[in-house]
């Protein structure tokens, strides 16, 4: 079976990609100007007072990136009465303490995302009851003027990168070239890279879920094409920042955290190579602040000397190799 890279865009991702530009909340770039006046200045206000609780990168969220962001995201809400239902849903499971007719409406894709991360359904979002009324509220009555004024200019421009991408794409076949270099299983047939406009100057290349991510969609192709196949890796390499993640559950700290992540985000790099030149292409883009120098070095060390590790065993020995020479 032939599995497949689709490029896509979403009204969802859109949505919220516009939301948080013009709030300024990760992102700041021309689209903030442009649609400065789309949204109401009160509830503009409030999301930008708000910020830290919807910011996220290098692999952590803040309090309700997930809920608000991420997850429905990964669902797309499609109209006006999904985007109701499921933020008043949302709210009755904080006023109710309990998730439970939550959970039941969206249990499809709860299910799919355990080949990635399930949504958290910790009991600490019962203490963010008012703002997440309110970040709701200004969910819900925003959304007209971006599906009328917004989303019909912004659609066209996803539309045209994606026809130039997409040329471009299909003249490789990413996700069998990296099982072949791992010797690991991608888990679904398709790969879906969702466009957005709104998300320029800050995160991007973001998993929704194992077979979904969320870009910025006017990067320079070849960098485009790079970082996709790059992404690819990150996700059918999952599972094993997963079993370092679960493993080191009941005692990981912060600086563990940074460590594990940016072994793991080099990893993918560093097969990347292997996968690129296969497609016949250049691996020239930075893994920025990830100390890309020093876990070259040491991948590069330990897979010359024997060609045939795994890569469960590379990602182990390399954080341990990485930790014995830098952690003091």
């Amino acid at each position: 079976m032939n599995k497949i890279i689709r490029l896509k865009y979403e009204i969802f991702s859109n949505y919220n990609a516009h939301l948080l530009s013009v709030a300024k909340i990760g992102f700041d770039s021309d689209y903030s100007k442009t649609y400065f006046d789309s949204i109401d200045s009160i509830d503009l206000k409030f999301l930008q007072e708000n910020k830290n609780l919807l910011k996220w990168g290098d692999g952590q969220m803040s309090k309700l990136t997930e809920l608000i962001i991420f997850f429905p995201n990964y669902i797309n809400l499609k109209n006006i009465n999904e985007i109701e239902t499921y933020f008043n849903l949302l709210n009755k499971s904080i006023e109710m303490h309990s998730f439970n007719n939550f959970k039941n409406k969206y249990q499809s894709y709860i299910s799919n995302l355990k080949d990635w991360f399930k949504p958290n359904f910790d009991s600490h979002l019962y203490s963010f009851n008012n703002e997440i009324k309110r970040i709701s509220e200004i969910y819900i009555k925003n959304f007209d003027n971006f599906l009328n004024d917004v989303w019909p200019i912004e659609k066209e421009k996803i539309r045209e990168k994606i026809n130039t991408l997409s040329n471009r794409l299909s003249e490789f076949n990413f996700i069998k070239l990296w099982e072949d270099v791992t010797k690991l299983n991608f888990k679904y047939a398709y790969y879906d890279i969702v466009l957005s406009t709104g998300i320029k100057n800050g995160p991007s290349a973001n998993s929704l879920g194992y077979e979904k991510n969320w870009f910025y969609y006017n990067s320079d192709t070849e960098w485009f094409i790079q970082f996709i196949c790059h992404e690819t890796g990150t996700h059918i390499l999952i599972d094993l920042f997963k079993n370092k993640m679960l493993n080191n559950e009941s005692d990981i700290s912060s600086n563990d955290f940074n460590i594990i992540y940016k072994a793991y985000e080099n990893l993918c790099s560093f097969y990347n190579r292997f996968v690129l030149r296969e497609a016949g292409l250049e691996h020239n883009y930075k893994m920025r602040n990830y100390d890309e120098n020093s876990f070259f070095e040491i991948y590069n060390l330990l897979f010359s000397v024997n060609k045939n590790i795994s890569a469960q065993d590379l990602f182990n020995t390399g954080i341990n190799e990485y930790k014995r020479k830098t952690v003091v």
